[in-house]
């Protein structure tokens, strides 16, 4: 059987709602469980790979807050750059 992630690969837990490491895994009869460096352990069927949360995250942010997000990034980067000139 071939597993969806491997050893140190970060991953997004939804039982945790949070990015954990995976520490080693285990096969019962065609499923495969997760462990984890932080501890505790989920099914397979119960993770996603921690990009596509991302991308989830971002897709699900509001435009207003994507747009002051941007606006602040810029500020910074503009900040930084006249401070080097």
């Amino acid at each position: 059987m071939k597993n969806k992630y491997i050893i140190n690969e970060v991953v997004f837990d939804y039982h945790t709602k949070s990015l954990r490491t995976i520490k080693d895994y285990e096969s019962f009869d065609g499923m495969v469980l997760y462990y984890f460096a932080e501890g505790g352990a989920s099914p397979e069927k119960k993770l996603i790979h921690s990009n596509f949360q991302t991308f989830r995250n971002i897709v699900s942010t509001p435009m207003k807050e994507k747009e002051n997000q941007i606006d602040n990034i810029l500020k910074n980067i503009t900040n930084e750059l006249n401070e080097l000139f």
